[in-house]
């Protein structure tokens, strides 16, 4: 009765720990497809950043060149006017001389 009593307790931990390794094996394959899909995720989020910088920085571009060619219009309008005014200016004070 002893040895019957000894061999299903044997039998009973070694079952036992197949079980739990069984349930060792799933649990890191469970985390495993957890991280993978963690990892796509994070991937397309990462995808999707870098896709908004991109199209911000082509529309940053954009916009600091039409400023700089408004700024350069600008200047030119602005020199133009100083000219004009000076020569106004020189025409107004040679006819008061005159």
């Amino acid at each position: 009765m002893g040895t019957k009593a000894y061999d299903d307790a044997i039998k009973k931990v070694t079952d036992a720990i197949a079980a739990y390794t069984a349930s060792i094996v799933d649990l890191g394959v469970a985390l495993d497809l957890e991280l993978l899909v963690q990892a796509r995720d994070i991937q397309t989020s990462v995808d999707s950043v870098k896709k908004q910088v991109g199209e911000l920085s082509h529309s940053t571009e954009t916009q600091l060149q039409a400023l700089h060619s408004e700024s350069k219009s600008t200047f030119v309008m602005v020199d133009r006017l100083l000219q004009e005014t000076t020569g106004n200016r020189r025409l107004c004070l040679d006819s008061k001389m005159v």
